[in-house]
């Protein structure tokens, strides 16, 4: 009888031990990486776990939002403006593979991908290679960029197509 109550008190007190450490080495994670970026601003909020691969190559403004579980390949380099919010489960790449060539594996062509400030870019997006999405645009959740995007226009789809521009109201 003693056993089980005993059981009963220490596993909420594991449970709650493992996710402090789990959420540390995330936290821990996150900086390492940051660190490594070429540059980023003040009041950039990164949720963890997210991937950034040559994470050099990353330039990113200030007060941008990245969710969880978003993948960037920055081998021909990404900039981020200031201001723009990725959702979750996102994949950005500047890089890419050589398809007329007979070993595709071994031809990375890599091209460079912009996202301007005041961008909204919706969850499980794919922004591919040599990509520039202009300021303020909106890019619907689940949509495959291919084509760049104009200013202030909201695009959805796959592949991602012009939807309307925004109808933006002045703010008192």
């Amino acid at each position: 009888m003693l056993g089980k109550k005993l059981r009963e008190l220490i596993i909420p007190i594991r449970i709650k031990f493992f996710k402090k450490i789990n959420q540390y080495l995330l936290e821990s994670q996150k900086h390492t990486l940051m660190a490594q970026f070429k540059s980023y601003g003040e009041g950039c909020h990164f949720y963890v776990p997210f991937c950034i691969n040559d994470a050099g190559n990353l330039e990113i403004g200030n007060q941008v939002t990245v969710g969880t579980y978003v993948h960037m390949w920055c081998h021909g380099g990404i900039k981020i403006g200031d201001r723009v919010m990725i959702g979750s489960h996102t994949a950005i790449t500047s890089v890419t593979h050589d398809y007329e060539q007979e070993n595709m594996r071994r031809t990375g062509v890599t091209k460079k991908v912009v996202i301007e400030d005041d961008v909204w870019i919706g969850t499980h997006s794919v922004i591919l290679p040599g990509i520039t999405i202009g300021k303020g645009a909106v890019i619907g959740a689940n949509s495959v960029v291919t084509k760049d995007v104009e200013p202030y226009s909201i695009v959805f789809g796959s592949p991602a197509k012009h939807y309307k521009f925004r109808d933006l109201k002045e703010c008192n």
